[in-house]
């Protein structure tokens, strides 16, 4: 998002020079430009101020600052660290850093589709903005989390009300007009997306359409090269969303669509605006344009210090192989985007993922499994003969082939079964946490014979409470890794003690919980489209929640819906009196 600057200029206190040529303001202004030196730079000024004692520059200033950097180049949980230790440094009587912050937690947040913790941050943003910018650019992101939620009045509201906070304070001095103007634009592109994302498409159209027009005329007032790029960019973004919005509403939409592409020839294919044009093309299906437009560019990127918006296209492409049965390629796609993920975790943290290694983590493992549970079969397999072997595997193959038809021509049997294995898993789990918490039994024999149970149980219930505290199991960037570190208890340990007491493995345990919670979305929330339950839910795309949902359950969300929905009208239908 564009809008992503500093609200407000640094205070002077905050311009000392560390020596050595390093200044915190001049890496602040480089950042904008080139990320990757601002990066080696900081690096360099945060040894400078540890050893003087911070003199420099103040702590939270510099996290803040670095937790920035990371979110321009895409690696939001090393943004999200330094902002977190920024908000950790000791206070001080100006709060800007602070807020700024808050800012860089809510765009990460909102980057990754955790709306959850956007919501929470926005909140705690609101509460300490002391400067109208900032309290205007909480309640935006306010806004941004309701609307998720299914809400789009009370959304539509708290953005009013953000402008009405900017118009009140009256800028005056030419940084603070270009503040407000750039929420004015966060706020129409904040309306236009509630909309789209309600249904209301004529409401979005005229959003964006409002947004285009101001940006055309700001062009024209002479920006430094900069800025005009900047609005350019934006203007780019506009044309693809009115594109979008035309598609989803039924119309035509390619004008939109060319005007953006002509505006893209003209602008240095940054990955920010290639970025954009690859997930309208990935979202609406356009696998030929895509391969024509993004994969030269796409190429040059890969060449470089390895991004996440790169690999964010590699991810796509290689969805975009898979669907077009293209083994070798997406083979070769795979390995080097395996490479480059591993190349970008060692860059930036120990523990951080890519979205491009999450999205394989689960397959990889299943497949494992797979071939673990193959071996012992055919192992078994060899005593038996090949007339008996044959027999079993057509009368399996008849059984599965019957219940298949069934379970697709009888969806509602399927949601009444869904809905009763969830029940006994509800009350399974609750009888586990209660037996976890239950006094020592009176017999020390029985204790004795139970102990190893019951360590297990504790873990479970530990596990538990964890993934569910803030939510922690719909984070789409949390690791197992880092599950069990936070635990302190290894991975195999976790998986053992899962696979004794629940069947099933960590990645399984945190998968059901997160089928759980989309099934509630799905059943309780009509209004949600099956993409923002898809995001709500913890999963990066749509493609790969519906692929979970149908291998879990049989069905897919729609189907699961539907028939909810249909349950629903049954219990509430009144019964006709009876005719004496």
């Amino acid at each position: 998002m564009w809008i992503f600057v500093f609200l407000l200029a640094s205070p002077p206190c905050l311009s000392r020079e560390a020596g050595g040529g390093l200044d915190i303001d001049s890496i602040d202004k480089l950042y904008v430009t080139d990320a990757a030196e601002a990066l080696r730079q900081i690096g360099k000024l945060r040894a400078q101020c540890e050893a003087t004692g911070w003199k420099a520059c103040s702590k939270a200033h510099l996290e803040a600052v670095e937790s920035q950097i990371h979110h321009r180049l895409g690696d939001h949980r090393n943004s999200q660290k330094h902002a977190y230790a920024a908000l950790a440094a000791p206070k001080e009587e100006d709060n800007t850093w602070r807020l700024v912050a808050y800012q860089t937690l809510c765009e990460s947040f909102h980057s990754t589709g955790n709306y959850a913790l956007l919501g929470k941050y926005a909140m705690k943003m609101s509460q300490e903005a002391d400067l109208p910018a900032f309290s205007a650019l909480a309640r935006i992101y306010e806004a941004q989390a309701i609307g998720r939620t299914g809400a789009p009045e009370n959304a539509i509201s708290q953005v009013g009300t953000a402008l009405y906070i900017m118009e009140s304070s009256k800028p005056k001095t030419r940084n603070e007009k270009f503040n407000a103007l750039l929420l004015y634009y966060l706020a129409l592109e904040t309306k236009a997306q509630i909309c789209h994302e309600a249904g209301r498409y004529k409401e979005a159209y005229d959003y964006s359409m409002q947004h285009l027009e101001r940006l055309k005329q700001e062009e024209r007032k002479g920006y430094d090269d900069m800025d005009l790029n900047g609005f350019k960019t934006e203007r780019l973004v506009v044309y693809l969303k009115l594109a979008n919005i035309c598609q989803d509403s039924g119309k035509d939409g390619s004008q939109w669509f060319e005007k953006g592409m002509q505006l893209y020839q003209e602008l240095e294919h940054s990955e920010r605006t290639t970025c954009e044009v690859a997930d309208y093309l990935f979202s609406t299906g356009q696998y030929e344009r895509y391969e024509r437009i993004i994969m030269p560019a796409l190429e040059e990127f890969l060449k470089k210090a390895p991004t996440q918006p790169a690999m964010h296209m590699v991810w796509q492409w290689t969805n975009i192989l898979s669907a077009s049965g293209r083994q070798d390629e997406l083979a070769r796609w795979t390995m080097k985007g395996m490479e480059m993920g591993k190349k970008l975790v060692g860059h930036t943290d120990k523990y951080a993922g890519t979205d491009f290694l999450m999205a394989y983590e689960s397959e990889l493992k299943d497949k494992e499994i797979e071939t673990q549970q193959a071996e012992i079969t055919a192992n078994r397999l060899k005593t038996i003969a090949i007339t008996v072997i044959t027999v079993l595997i057509a009368a399996g193959f008849a059984v599965t082939l019957i219940s298949w038809r069934r379970q697709k021509h009888n969806v509602k049997f399927l949601y009444r079964q869904i809905e009763e294995n969830r029940q006994k898993a509800r009350l399974a789990e609750e009888q586990m946490l209660q037996a976890s918490h239950t006094p020592p039994a009176l017999h020390e024999a029985e204790d004795n014979v139970n102990e190893d149970n019951k360590t297990d149980m504790d873990l479970l219930t530990t596990l538990h409470d964890f993934l569910k505290e803030e939510g922690r199991f719909l984070d789409s960037g949390l690791t197992m890794e880092q599950i069990a570190r936070q635990l302190s208890v290894r991975q195999k340990k976790l998986n053992a003690t899962l696979q004794a007491l629940k069947g099933t493995t960590l990645v399984g345990y945190v998968r059901d919980m997160r089928m759980e919670y989309a099934c509630d979305l799905l059943r309780n929330h009509p209004e949600m489209k099956v993409e923002a339950v898809a995001m709500q839910s913890g999963y990066n795309t749509p493609r790969q929640f519906m692929r979970a949902f149908k291998e879990k359950y049989n069905i897919t969300p729609s189907e699961y819906r539907h028939a909810s929905l249909r349950d629903k009208k049954l219990h509430n239908a009144t019964p006709a009196p009876e005719e004496e």
